[in-house]
């Protein structure tokens, strides 16, 4: 197993009664790890089962960090036994190979011959293709000492390879013909014709300025309650039945003076008392308004009001 490097180890639990394997004992096992001999120590993950009396142990990458790693887990059931393991560890690095000077002797011979023609996958050659495209276009100069003699399947291909490179860098500006200038304004929209538009959408502002935030704003459907069904029910008889049929104490506590519930509790439910003329509330004891009376001797007096 390699050194430093995170890994599973696997462990078996045994029942010293029976010989058999344990299973399903996993939360009672602490597992501590020995280093190239050093202290136990807790191991930093808890143990899995992996089934048939197999456990399995996560190691880190700093528990795996020695040549020998000794495993030792004590279960708290009674009569099982975990013997403990040991693992070898090795440093990868240490069974390299040095190649680096493998470069430099390929490219500093003088020649090179194949026996058999090399085979280039497909994906080899379009990676060659477009990093060929790629240095073409950012290539300062191109001189060609001949014409040169090139298949018409591999123009294809060049040309497909240019077109699909992520980049294009020139180094030196684009020339743009006059001619080219003109027909690109020429399509471009004049300034009479963007202050045309310009005022129709003021116009068109100006008129949706005026829409107020709920609900036209969001464009929502309004929708409406079960009360609007039950208006479409009501007939002028109902609602003059209901008008004729209404107590007045259901008001009497908020209603103004100059209401017409005053008006029927100064009819059904007053006092006169010299000059004041107090209204009564239905209960016949909480006053609901005093107001002042003209009186005249030769009037017949009004004394009071009452369900009596």
């Amino acid at each position: 197993m390699l050194k430093n490097t995170s890994t599973t180890i696997t462990y078996t639990a045994w029942n010293s009664l029976t010989g058999g394997l344990v299973t399903g004992d996993s939360a009672n096992h602490t597992c501590s790890l020995s280093l190239n001999g050093g202290a136990f120590a807790t191991a930093t993950n808890s143990p899995s089962e992996v089934g048939a009396g197999v456990y399995a142990l996560v190691l880190t990458a700093a528990e795996t960090n020695a040549e020998l790693v000794t495993l030792s887990v004590a279960s708290s059931t009674t009569s099982v036994v975990i013997p403990p393991v040991q693992f070898v560890f090795h440093d990868a690095s240490a069974y390299k190979a040095d190649v680096s000077g493998i470069p430099a002797s390929v490219w500093s011979a003088a020649s090179r011959t194949l026996s058999d023609p090399v085979s280039v996958s497909s994906a080899s050659v379009s990676s060659i293709a477009s990093s060929a495209a790629s240095d073409v276009w950012s290539a300062s100069s191109r001189t060609l000492s001949a014409p040169p003699e090139i298949a018409s399947n591999s123009i294809s291909a060049i040309v497909s390879s240019v077109w699909a490179a992520n980049s294009r860098t020139l180094s030196s500006p684009v020339s743009v013909s006059t001619t080219s200038v003109s027909a690109i304004q020429s399509g471009l929209a004049t300034a009479s014709a963007l202050s045309t538009v310009d005022s129709v959408c003021d116009a068109i502002q100006s008129k949706t300025d005026l829409i107020p935030a709920q609900p036209a704003e969001v464009g929502s459907a309004m929708t409406l309650t079960s009360l609007y069904d039950d208006l479409k029910t009501l007939s002028t008889e109902s609602i003059a039945s209901a008008v004729l049929g209404f107590d007045i104490s259901d008001v009497e506590s908020t209603a103004p003076l100059f209401s017409l519930c005053t008006v029927i509790l100064a009819q059904l439910q007053s006092a006169v008392n010299g000059t004041d003329w107090t209204i009564y509330r239905t209960d016949g004891t909480t006053q609901h308004a005093v107001r002042t009376l003209a009186v005249s001797s030769e009037a017949e007096p009004v004394t009071g009001v009452s369900g009596t």
